[in-house]
């Protein structure tokens, strides 16, 4: 995760909460949390943070994939 003295968009939020590896209970509760606190929309929060950590998992197994051909 990247810490700034700027504020982040909701983008820059969700690409640092992807990295989490925790069980995903954990993170929906994460996010949900999250989003109270920031003041933002809890369902739209929770549906984006999905997305983009199964995106970022998908994203590892394909590098992994391709390291593995490489090889």
């Amino acid at each position: 995760m990247h810490f700034d003295d700027r504020p982040l968009s909701s983008r820059a939020c969700m690409i640092n909460l992807r990295r989490l590896s925790c069980p995903a209970v954990a993170f929906l509760y994460i996010l949900d949390r999250y989003a109270e606190t920031r003041g933002w929309d809890v369902d739209d929060t929770l549906l984006r943070g999905t997305f983009f950590r199964l995106a970022f998992g998908r994203r590892k197994q394909l590098r992994k994939r391709f390291r593995h051909r490489k090889g």
